[in-house]
């Protein structure tokens, strides 16, 4: 890290920051001994020393918002694709899909791993979907605000599928599970993990890096500890998300473009669709 300039207090150092945010460059505003100063990279010193010598106003309009901001609306999307899968469910028959589905520990023994994913588009009925709906509407929508819509429904896919996979490693059961309340809190585990992660990289901010996963843990046990409900997924789907989210905050902490999001929203879709075609072609 680089010092790139001082400030006279929080308030302008955090000007700064935001500044060079604008540009793309990400900093930290660090106190030492009641200074303030703004810190960047060693690789983005020359560039974000650059942009502080610009005048401010000139910009002649603000700044664009950050990538993942542009798709608030993302986890209605995702909600939407739950409705449609259950709608396809019951259409082709809902008891048959289910066992071509669902997910168990002793299915993913037998080598049927795609059960993670497929598993993930199946309800039990309406009133399983709306809850699941409901959620991934909200924690969707934070997680696409954070990585971008493309990105988002990846790392979604992703931390949900490991979560069942985990669950169904823990027991060599025979009961089919079902439900995107895996991916609703690896979704939490994702954004738990990310608000952890940048809270550790602003040294006044690390001793309340942990507050962060305490929520995660609160919405865990408020939501998904019903006796109805699958404790071991939800617990797995969290842990799930925690390391995919972490692992995506330390190597992506902004937003990927346009490209790399196309291209991530297709392997998510490009996922579900090949686990679906090995859950009727097996």
């Amino acid at each position: 890290m680089t010092t790139i300039a001082r400030a006279e207090g929080r308030t302008e150092a955090e000007d700064l920051t935001l500044t060079l945010a604008a540009a793309g460059v990400q900093s930290w505003a660090v106190e030492r001994f009641g200074a303030w100063e703004v810190e960047v990279s060693e690789e983005d010193g020359p560039r974000a020393r650059e942009i502080l010598r610009e005048p401010i106003d000139t910009q002649t309009e603000p700044p664009p918002p950050p990538a993942g901001g542009r798709w608030p609306r993302a986890g209605i999307a995702f909600a939407a694709a739950l409705i449609a899968a259950h709608g396809w469910a019951v259409w082709h028959g809902h008891e048959a899909v289910v066992r071509q589905a669902g997910v168990s520990g002793h299915r993913l023994a037998q080598g049927e791993v795609y059960r993670s994913i497929t598993a993930l588009f199946v309800h039990a009925n309406i009133q399983h979907l709306l809850g699941n709906t409901a959620a991934m509407a909200v924690f969707g929508s934070g997680v696409a605000a954070a990585a971008g819509p493309g990105m988002s429904a990846l790392l979604l896919v992703a931390a949900g599928a490991l979560g069942n996979g985990l669950s169904g490693m823990v027991g060599t059961s025979y009961r089919l599970s079902i439900g995107a309340s895996t991916a609703v809190f690896a979704g939490v585990g994702i954004l738990a993990a990310r608000q952890y992660v940048e809270r550790l990289r602003v040294p006044t901010r690390r001793l309340g890096a942990w507050i962060p996963l305490g929520a995660a843990l609160a919405l865990l046990s408020l939501l998904g500890t019903d006796p109805r409900s699958d404790l071991k997924a939800h617990f797995f789907g969290l842990l799930a998300g925690l390391a995919v989210g972490g692992a995506h905050a330390r190597l992506a902490p902004v937003a990927a473009g346009r490209v790399a999001q196309i291209l991530a929203g297709g392997l998510a879709v490009g996922l579900a669709g090949a686990a679906w075609w090995a859950a009727f072609d097996h």
